[in-house]
């Protein structure tokens, strides 16, 4: 599908390598090959590789400038676009609306996080349409919202040879934030260990606020009171290019979110066909249930049934298919068409 639409978009960050939003690099190149023209408005670029249709506008790093170089950038761009596009933080439409409505230009917002906070509720009332991955991604209700899946980018993230290991390999992916439980896959892992499997567990993601950096320093001192520090190794960032290589070392994902939204490194590891074990409620309807836990102990029984194929496998990566970044791109530039 190709279309003649002409696309504002904000984003935080755009580079093709970060660790945390590294994918939306991904959406705009697959966005370019779909429309006429895109603008990219970020805070700060890192690795940029994009086709000649996508012109990149970094804010910089000065907190001073940033709101007359936004504003300056508004008025150049939003007249020559059909829709701006938000993507993940609500203040981008806020601010983005007086100008967009005047214009009469499409305002869409994506957004996939379990908080609703009073900007993201101001955010749905100035938007004309919001997308996201699931229905717990946007717990708002309100006729604008879109549940359209995920991108993942499935000809990056793909099963590949894997080298045969001593002990079993848990691995989770995020950012070193309390919601996602980590403590309680230190209490699994140590259960399996009990039980005379021999395990360590990966845990790949950074922790870069004040209080990720203390849960950090947390979770290793109850690595170390466990007697399972020799078992657990903290990671911290990894590249996209480089995740691929991590999924697939991986023996079980497992993940303790407790967002509710469909969490998308439990789609990419399914998108490399590795067993996942999750907690988050998001993926029921999705997965089977011996691929989903509600206690320590549901936990260790099923990833001890995962571990040694107590059960056959179904095609995870099928399932991850139904979210890739093709398919998300052209739900979402359907819907702006209308």
């Amino acid at each position: 599908m190709e279309t003649n639409l002409r696309i504002l978009f904000f984003t935080r960050r755009l580079d093709r390598e970060d660790p945390r939003i590294g994918f939306v690099h991904r959406w705009v190149e697959e966005f370019s090959t779909q429309v006429s023209k895109i603008y990219v408005v970020c805070l700060e670029t890192g690795v940029v590789n994009l086709p000649k249709n996508v012109e990149v506008f970094p804010l910089g790093p000065s907190k001073v400038i940033r709101p007359f170089k936004f504003f300056y950038i508004m008025s150049l761009l939003v007249p020559r676009v059909d829709v701006v596009f938000c993507h993940m933080n609500p203040i981008y439409a806020i601010l983005s609306s007086p100008l967009s409505h005047l214009l009469r230009k499409k305002l869409a917002l994506w957004y996939t996080h379990g908080a609703v906070s009073l900007r993201l509720r101001l955010a749905v009332l100035l938007s004309d349409v919001l997308f996201t991955a699931s229905d717990e991604s946007l717990r708002v209700n309100t006729p604008k919202k879109r549940v359209v899946g995920h991108g993942i980018d499935t000809n990056l993230f793909k099963p590949k040879s894997r080298t045969k290991r001593k002990r079993k390999l848990l691995l989770s992916v995020g950012r070193i934030s309390r919601i996602k439980g980590y403590e309680d896959l230190l209490l699994g892992l140590r259960g399996l260990l009990n039980k005379g499997i021999s395990a360590e567990l990966w845990i790949v993601g950074s922790a870069e606020l004040m209080d990720e950096i203390a849960y950090l320093s947390e979770l290793k001192k109850l690595a170390k009171r466990l007697r399972i520090s020799d078992r657990v190794r903290f990671i911290g960032p990894v590249s996209q290019s480089r995740l691929p290589q991590i999924y697939n070392s991986a023996d079980l994902f497992v993940s303790n979110s407790h967002t509710g939204s469909l969490d998308k490194a439990i789609l990419e590891a399914m998108a490399c066909n590795r067993p996942v074990l999750v907690s988050n409620p998001a993926f029921r309807g999705i997965l089977p249930e011996a691929f989903l836990f509600s206690s320590l102990e549901d936990f260790e029984k099923k990833a001890q049934g995962i571990l040694f194929h107590s059960f056959p496998l179904p095609n995870l990566r099928k399932i991850a298919e139904r979210h890739n970044i093709s398919n998300l791109s052209r739900k979402i530039l359907q819907e702006l068409e209308k």
